[in-house]
């Protein structure tokens, strides 16, 4: 497990690694922690380097050289495993980004309110799902954007255009709904034809009127011809 972490603050720069010591102190995985306090040649070299794997990035959003966002878009072009935390004094200056790039980092953390407990909480997370984490990757405006399979909550075709829905955002994607469902896990099944759910964000089924609710409230109808599949795969994922 490799640990970068970016942060133009020497004081909170070492405090950042001390929680990382302390959370990792419990686990039995071997690690590495290369700190910088800006985003310099040396910095983007480590990014760039491929045979180090299974980064997690805790990045702080403004450095004297460069910012957080950009150095995201950059290393995603070559590198969509790889977990970033976003982290900052200033969340307020950078609400509207925070907002709009929802998939290409795994959180922000505010320095100013319960940064530790926060941080160990994403740690967790990066340290037990890099791994395991299946990816599809969307290009869209330029940008790369990656999305965790686990989050997708729903895929579905409306007025011809397919989108990808996360409990934070929903993406329309250049990609059939054939296509996406080839990539994706056995969590995932067809509700009809023109709609994929996660087996684990349907919250109940009701058989008679051939319904799903997912969990976010939303709720979709169930085909014929799909019901008995997506019930068999919902009785072997989440058994009554």
């Amino acid at each position: 497990m490799n640990f970068i972490i970016v942060e133009d603050n020497p004081i909170f720069n070492k405090e950042v690694q001390a929680i990382i010591d302390r959370y990792m102190f419990k686990n039995t995985y071997t690690y590495h922690i290369y700190s910088f306090l800006d985003y310099n040649e040396e910095c983007i070299k480590l990014i760039k380097d491929e045979t180090i794997k299974n980064k997690i990035y805790i990045l702080d959003i403004k450095c004297p050289s460069n910012n957080g966002f950009k150095i995201i878009s950059y290393l995603r072009e070559f590198d969509i495993k790889s977990f970033v935390i976003l982290i900052s004094a200033f969340k307020d200056d950078y609400i509207e980004e925070i907002s709009n790039k929802p998939l290409q980092f795994l959180c922000f953390i505010s320095k100013n309110k319960c940064f530790e407990e926060k941080l160990v909480n994403a740690l967790h997370y990066g340290v037990t799902n890099i791994g395991f984490t299946n990816i599809i990757q969307v290009k869209k405006d330029g940008i790369l954007y990656t999305i965790y399979t686990e989050d997708i909550e729903t895929i579905y075709i409306e007025n011809e255009i397919v989108y990808i829905a996360t409990k934070n955002v929903t993406i329309d994607v250049n990609k059939t709904l054939k296509e996406l469902f080839s990539t994706l896990n056995s969590n995932f099944v067809y509700c009809h034809r023109s709609r994929i759910v996660n087996i684990y964000k349907i919250d109940r089924i009701d058989v008679q009127k051939r319904k799903l609710y997912l969990r976010n409230g939303e709720h979709a109808t169930i085909s014929k011809r799909k019901l008995k599949t997506l019930l068999d795969k919902y009785k072997e994922i989440i058994p009554s």
